[in-house]
């Protein structure tokens, strides 16, 4: 019956009109009994005038799969269309009869159920050989109480069972909220249960399950870890005697200095570029513990600041040996900052000993800082880097590091870079070295310009460093 008409014959009788359609329950309007029946049939049709075709039937049917993998002999329940119809692409594959799906042989089908309205919906349905065994994802767990996890059943390559119902052997350890295809459970309190999931043929597989108290701390395997760009470390987590958890979700602070590459149970991360990262893990009740991960370039940089206390500069009343003792600090500190080793050579040492103590160390880098004079007072400026020879490595240390110093220097001469096989850092050393003349403490607006920049030369120093080997640079806090 048309809704309009339902709702009209509710109304009448709810507002009370007699066997010979007089109204009663209501004051009689002006006009009278007739006026009353026009009036109220007016308003009804104004309000209530529409057509419903039924809903159920205009709809596709509903399947609960569109496509579905079933073992041989396994029966399938894929739907319920009323007064509706299905059919089957090859039955010897597979039967339907009544939305129940059953896997006779290995293949695909086609699955069609038609309603009424002659709407239509289709499955692909595969039939593979049943299963000869199953495994659960896991077949000992530790849980803590009020954690929730979640198992999966596998069965072998090439077979199926779309039905795999799970169970456990005690609900007062253990609360299913999901025994369908997947397990899914919550720990409510210590004790043992037995996880279980049965396939259609009968096959089973179990998974022990131990419920604990839940922890109130976990501990890291390392706190500070130091790596190499490049590098790949696991951390794992600890929970206290007596406690349990399964879920320890590891994260990065920063994805683009440690990359995770496996985030469950144990924390295995890659240093994919340098810097300072925090390697965090969180168990299900939000107990957190984080480690702290330098990651370095893996090159080592020697320093070696002039010793040269004897050459004075023409400003503030100080020498070659402090000033360049604080560019070298600053250096280190930037260098150090872009995740390099780094080892300078202490206040006034011999020259030869810091040859020695490069080589013993190995460097990749060995720099010598000075500052320079020529004896021509306001003549003499400009920047200068000198190498044993200008070997293709050697100018490929050299010129960034040249570059990013000169940038900044008030010196307006172009010294560029020199060779000098004569000098001992240069041609005793082990490491490719890059000699660097700042610029010329002979002159007096320079030197005060020398003696109120340590920090800046020591920065441009780090950037050309970091430009030569392809480092990102990181600038100070």
């Amino acid at each position: 019956m048309p809704i309009c008409l339902m709702t009209a014959i509710t109304i009448t009788k709810a507002i009370g009109i007699d066997r010979k359609g007089n109204p009663y329950g209501f004051p009689v309007l002006i006009g009278g009994k007739d006026m009353f029946r026009k009036w109220l049939a007016l308003v009804i049709g104004l309000l209530l005038t529409c057509s419903v075709t039924g809903y159920a039937a205009s709809q596709q049917p509903y399947l609960l799969k569109s496509v579905l993998s079933i073992g041989v002999g396994e029966t399938y329940v894929l739907g319920d269309v009323p007064d509706g119809t299905w059919s089957v692409s090859d039955s010897s594959i597979a039967d339907v009869a009544e939305g129940r799906v059953i896997g006779k042989k290995n293949g695909t089908v086609t699955v069609t159920a038609q309603n009424a309205e002659g709407k239509a919906a289709s499955c692909k349905v595969t039939v593979k050989q049943a299963p000869s065994e199953v495994k659960l994802s896991k077949s000992v767990l530790t849980l803590g109480v009020g954690e929730s996890f979640r198992l999966s059943a596998i069965v072998p390559e090439g077979t199926a069972a779309a039905v795999r119902k799970f169970y456990t052997s005690n609900s007062h350890v253990l609360q299913m909220t999901k025994t369908d295809w997947t397990a899914e459970f919550t720990a409510v309190r210590r004790g043992v249960a037995w996880v279980t999931v049965k396939l259609y043929n009968g096959l089973e597989a179990s998974c022990r399950v131990t419920v604990k108290q839940a922890p109130s701390e976990v501990e890291l395997s390392r706190h500070v870890i130091t790596m190499k760009k490049g590098e790949t470390v696991r951390l794992s987590a600890i929970v206290p005697d007596g406690t349990g958890a399964a879920l320890r979700t590891f994260r990065s602070s920063n994805s683009a200095i440690l990359k995770m590459t496996k985030t469950d149970w144990t924390g295995e991360f890659t240093a994919v570029n340098t810097g300072t990262a925090w390697v965090t893990v969180r168990l299900y009740n939000g107990v957190e513990q984080s480690c702290r991960v330098i990651v370095k370039v893996g090159k080592k940089v020697y320093l070696s600041p002039s010793n040269q206390n004897g050459n004075l500069y023409a400003y503030g009343n100080t020498n070659e040996m402090a000033q360049c003792n604080r560019i070298a600090e600053a250096a280190k500190a930037a260098l150090e900052r872009c995740g390099f080793d780094v080892k300078k050579a202490p206040a006034g040492q011999n020259m030869y000993t810091s040859i020695e103590q490069s080589n013993r160390w190995d460097a990749d880098l060995h720099m010598p800082i000075h500052t320079n004079a020529h004896g021509m007072g306001y003549l003499s400026n400009g920047t200068m880097c000198m190498v044993y020879r200008k070997s293709a490595v050697a100018m490929s240390m050299a010129e960034p590091i040249y570059r990013a110093v000169q940038s900044i220097t008030p010196g307006s001469y172009d010294y560029g870079i020199i060779a000098r096989p004569e000098l001992a850092e240069l041609n005793k050393t082990d490491a490719v070295a890059v000699y660097v003349e700042v610029d010329f403490h002979d002159v007096p607006s320079i030197a005060k310009w020398l003696i109120d920049h340590p920090v800046e030369i020591g920065e441009a120093i780090a950037k050309g460093v970091c430009s030569a080997y392809g480092v990102r640079y990181t600038s100070p806090v």
